[in-house]
């Protein structure tokens, strides 16, 4: 009897994301192919052991994923940073910040009860999301000597990201130069066999770079689960709202946001900023926090309601990299978008002003883009579904997606 296909999913823990909707889409679409699931959870930094609390919060959290089986790759020690023999030897070695940052996937172990499931089906590819994730995927390959094929998923381009959050090189104690950080990466990358961008200027950048591997932009959709049926009417729940995870990038749009629009916009008019941003604006910012602190919800079990409860998405992006989930949230619901250049970013131009969507930069402009989306939003509403179903649809998704198992000779 020949064993069902399976796909191997490596990815971090990060499931209430903008990363968790591309993983849970990513679940989606093999599924409907009647593949078997197996997520694997890697940890992002040398401090995620098994017994911090981001593993709790990932086994509550995975069911979102809705994957056949799932489980954690991770190690019993946290460290928090190279002891005094491993920097000698990193910096003998020119070690950089991004070889630290793969350190965590290096070091992750492969838990028995995972080879045990895996034994058990056809594994015909393994998929990783992110760079971080791919020694783990390297050593799921190697333990089965599996032909499987790694196409690796790039999220944006991590030694940018590195740049931006200020890493600093843990061996030398000095910043990185970004050519550095870019050479550590290519090199990783280069070990996989296939390469899946989710951003229309990552894949120019890494095909530039990469020219001998294959490269494809799929760009992300938006399960069916998370959109649901309509439900008709809902509860209200705000005139504007925003959602953003704890990421540097969602604390500048809202400083911006707050400071410089808002103040134009009608006071009567009510905004609900929702996501783990709260706690991210609340640290960085304490006094802006504490002046707007009513607007925050913080986490929410189920974000879809809450857009189905508003009457317009607000983006204003101010930086960033990759492509805003939060912009394709927006259309898959079929939203009055009012988004700012960064809110496209990652995105086919022609296709965002095809579609009949503007980009607002200067703060009065913003602000009366979103007063007219909520007295007028017919027009705003079928400029998002128009580019949802140009770009967002799990139509397009599957295409994309066929297109990758077809040149890696895995379609039926």
């Amino acid at each position: 009897m020949s064993k069902r296909p399976a796909v191997i999913i490596t990815g971090l823990p990060w499931i209430r994301s903008g990363t968790g909707k591309v993983m849970q889409a990513q679940v989606e679409y093999f599924k409907s192919l009647g593949w078997v699931t197996i997520f694997v959870a890697c940890p992002f930094k040398r401090t995620d052991a098994y017994s911090r609390k981001i593993w709790k919060r990932f086994e509550e959290e995975k069911v979102d994923l809705d994957a056949d089986f799932t489980a954690i790759a991770s190690f019993w020690w946290r460290v928090s940073k190279p002891s005094i023999t491993r920097r000698l030897w990193g910096r003998w070695h020119g070690q950089n910040a991004m070889h630290w940052a793969l350190e965590p996937g290096r070091a992750a172990s492969i838990p028995h009860t995972l080879m045990s499931v895996a034994k058990e089906f056809d594994i015909r590819l393994v998929l990783a999301n992110h760079v971080y994730t791919f020694p783990v995927a390297q050593k799921l390959r190697t333990r089965w000597s599996s032909k499987a094929p790694i196409a690796l998923v790039t999220h944006d381009i991590q030694s940018h990201v590195l740049l931006d959050n200020v890493e600093i090189n843990p061996f030398t104690g000095q910043l990185d130069g970004s050519d550095v950080l870019l050479d550590t990466e290519l090199r990783t990358l280069a070990g996989a066999d296939y390469l899946i961008h989710v951003s229309s200027d990552d894949e120019e950048f890494f095909r530039s770079c990469l020219p001998s591997i294959p490269h494809k932009l799929v760009l992300p959709t938006i399960d069916s689960s998370f959109k649901g049926s309509d439900h008709g009417e809902e509860a209200p729940f705000s005139d504007f709202i925003f959602v953003g995870a704890g990421h540097i990038a969602n604390y500048h749009a809202l400083q911006w946001l707050l400071n410089d629009v808002w103040p134009l916009i009608d006071p009567d008019l009510r905004i609900k900023i929702v996501g783990p941003v709260k706690d991210l604006m609340s640290k960085r910012n304490p006094t802006l926090y504490a002046t707007f602190q009513e607007f925050f919800t913080g986490s929410v079990p189920d974000v879809s309601q809450c857009y189905r409860g508003s009457r317009c998405v607000l983006a204003p992006m101010v930086t960033g990299r990759g492509v805003s989930i939060k912009t394709i949230e927006a259309c898959a619901f079929g939203l009055p978008l009012v988004g700012t250049s960064f809110a496209y970013r990652g995105l086919p131009k022609l296709e965002v002003e095809a579609a009949g969507l503007r980009m607002y930069d200067e703060p009065e402009a913003f602000a009366e883009a979103a007063r007219r989306a909520v007295d007028t939003p017919a027009p705003f509403q079928e400029a998002s579904k128009r580019l949802y179903r140009r770009l967002f649809s799990g139509e397009a998704y599957a295409s994309s997606m066929s297109q990758v198992l077809e040149h890696l000779g895995l379609s039926d």
